[in-house]
């Protein structure tokens, strides 16, 4: 045995040894003193500070490496300090007036990655845009933006993106097409449709650019089948439902979380992912400070915060006041509150009312707190403070979670509270919202039936993936298989454009011009910060070029371009509703500096609550035993449709902590 083998076996003696105890052992069988332990290779991670275990020849020592290591550094440093040749870079022979190397400049936008239509800044370098802030200005966004909108700014570079527009080819064949040869084929289609009076359909997501609902409307009244769909998956469609049924309008209320002294919440993920949390967080964050009250000196205490929700969401976690309540069983607590303050307590006038008390019968607290494993003390409790606050309170409810059966019912009951507590009007403002097409899941599936019928010619798509959002029971696919004419629009390929015979790709937002309108008096501008990077033209463009070989009349048909039609749509829309009194391209210029004209209405006009809308409330089934499945949208990811974003990918869950590495 040589003379390292058997330092070794002294060393490791020693260390078993109770002189010598030893802490670490390099394995088990160490520990346990096995003899078949085989014996490690000679000078194999043994080597000392002044030397290795081995011989001389083993090699230089550590401290000998460092040595020389630490020499030839110092070397390479002496070496870089030597001048090098100048080398210039080529300036600009023109420079731009406003373009200076290295220093940014900021444009006032409009995100589009929702509709709530937050203000933005874009922050630009020779061109190029590298980041977006929250507009300080904006009466929406107030200098916030969510995580989807700070993201979006990759989308711009992403090498996914369809650089020209592609004749799928769903019936064989594929490959790339100018749009002059693509015009003349669809437009060949169009006209033949036009002549037979066939129909036209635009499935859409919910948009809120009046302008670009106005090119979409003019172009539809050309066929004499023209008619839009619109289907947004996770739209507060419930909402506009129950609000129709109660007020005899299909609007989204605007609600004001800045006034409000006390919110109560059932399921609404409201500074998460429902409707506009950037501008509900700031309202929200507004009131919860201590000593601060925003409306009225009633108080000194921040606000208070109530949550009734199935699914762990950021609001609910910020509640002072959480509730787990089984998926769908939302509305029951929302009634039994409404028993408590009506019937129990009988605040307001609807304590006089017989259909609505007949339609809160069933629906007591002592049965409710039962059946939900809820005290009924927390309805009281919660029914007496709202009282307290009437008129300076919040009852809110939607969401993914209560899109189920009962989801209509459960708006009709916020509407039934926020009605008795005398909030409508003063922080829920129904008359604020535009007159614009709500999503409609019963319309897509009549579109799908008709589509499978043949009587759909024509249907052109629009920021909606339906086949990736619908069931696929429901045979879309199938459908859009026996359409003549299926034209995608949409800047990156996913399954819908895949059934299409063509797509027509469209621009990055920070490469085109339009406009947002989330609330009535209140007008953003889009405007394009960089020049389009691809072959890529924008719905209005591709409709008005369509128009116009169409020969249709009106503006659609009359203006050059979509920038031009934009533009004087403002001028005889926006420039007047606000009664601007400068030149119209001294406003225009305002405009694009400031990024918005007008502000949502501080106050709306109460709306009258129909007691009929209660006979959308069904009666209590009490099954404790049903399995609920729970599908909840991501702060980062949404329904998915932002996958390709590799920032909101690495983005942890604020409540799971959960990243794409995870799943």
């Amino acid at each position: 045995m040589s003379h390292q083998h058997e330092g070794e076996q002294q060393q490791e003696s020693g260390a078993e040894s109770k002189s010598k105890a030893i802490k670490y052992w390099t394995d088990p069988r160490q520990l346990a003193q096995d003899p078949s332990r085989p014996v490690p290779a000679t000078g194999e991670f043994a080597s000392t500070p002044t030397g290795p275990a081995g011989d001389a020849t083993d090699g230089h020592s550590r401290r000998e490496f460092l040595q020389i290591m630490g020499a030839s550094l110092a070397m390479v440093g002496a070496s870089a300090c030597a001048r090098r040749p100048v080398e210039k870079i080529v300036p600009y022979l023109n420079k731009p007036a406003d373009v200076t190397p290295g220093i940014a400049n900021w444009y006032a936008s409009t995100c589009t990655e929702c509709d709530s239509g937050c203000g933005i800044l874009v922050k630009s370098r020779e061109g190029r845009p590298i980041k977006f802030e929250g507009n300080p200005n904006h009466p929406t966004s107030q200098g916030g933006l969510c995580a989807r909108g700070q993201a979006s700014v990759l989308n711009v570079y992403d090498p996914d993106r369809v650089r020209s527009a592609l004749e799928v080819g769903r019936k064989g064949g594929e490959g790339t097409v100018t749009w002059e040869a693509l015009d003349a084929k669809v437009v060949e289609k169009l006209q033949a449709i036009r002549a037979k009076g066939g129909k036209v359909r635009v499935l859409t997501g919910e948009l809120s650019s009046p302008s670009t609902n106005k090119v979409i409307g003019e172009f539809l009244s050309g066929f004499s089948g023209g008619k839009r769909v619109v289907y947004e998956p996770l739209g507060a469609e419930e909402v506009a439902t129950a609000s129709e049924l109660c007020y005899g309008s299909r609007v989204v209320p605007h609600y004001h979380f800045d006034k409000a002294d006390i919110v109560v919440s059932f399921g609404a993920d409201f500074l998460g992912t429902w409707l506009s949390p950037v501008e509900f967080a700031k309202g929200y964050s507004k009131k919860r400070k201590v000593g601060v009250n925003a409306v009225k000196a009633h108080t000194k205490a921040m606000s208070r915060f109530v949550a009734f929700e199935s699914v762990m969401t950021l609001t609910g976690t910020n509640a002072d006041d959480r509730f787990r309540l089984k998926s769908g069983d939302e509305y029951k607590a929302a009634m039994a509150l409404a028993y408590e303050l009506i019937v129990t307590q009988g605040h307001s006038h609807f304590a006089a009312d017989s259909a609505v008390k007949a339609a809160l019968v069933p629906y007591s607290p002592a049965s409710v707190a039962q059946s939900l494993g809820v005290q009924a003390e927390v309805f009281k409790k919660t029914a007496q403070e709202l009282w307290e606050n009437r008129g300076r309170g919040i009852v809110v409810g939607g969401g993914q979670s209560v899109k189920g059966d009962a989801g209509v019912a459960l708006e009709v009951a916020v509407n039934l509270l926020n009605s008795a507590l005398e909030n409508e009007g003063a922080t829920v403002d129904g008359t604020a919202s535009p007159a614009t097409d709500r999503s409609s899941y019963a319309d897509l599936v009549r579109l799908i039936e008709d589509m499978k019928a043949g009587q759909v010619d024509a249907l052109l798509i629009y920021r909606s993936n339906p086949l990736y959002t619908l069931p696929k029971s429901l045979g879309f696919e199938e459908a859009a298989a026996k359409v003549g004419l299926v034209l995608a629009f949409a800047s990156s390929a996913d399954e819908t454009t895949a059934t299409a015979d063509y797509l027509c790709t469209t621009p990055n937002p920070t490469e085109a011009w339009g406009d947002a309108s989330p609330y009535v008096g209140l007008n953003s501008i889009q405007q394009p910060t960089i020049a389009p990077l691809y072959q890529t033209r924008g719905i209005e463009d591709s409709l008005m070029t369509w128009a116009k070989q169409l020969k249709f009349t009106g503006p659609i048909a009359a203006e050059p371009n979509w920038h031009e039609f934009l533009k004087n749509n403002w001028k005889e829309t926006v420039y007047r509703e606000h009664g601007i009194s400068a030149p119209f391209p001294l406003a225009w210029e305002a405009i694009l500096r400031d990024g918005y004209v007008g502000a949502p209405k501080s106050e709306g006009k109460p709306r009258n609550f129909a007691g009929g809308g209660m006979k959308a409330v069904p009666s209590p089934a009490w099954n404790k035993d049903k399995i609920t499945l729970v599908l909840y949208p991501k702060i980062s990811q949404f329904d998915g449709r932002v996958s390709n974003n590799s920032w909101l990918q690495e983005l942890p869950d604020p409540v799971t902590k959960v990243t794409w590495d995870n799943y």
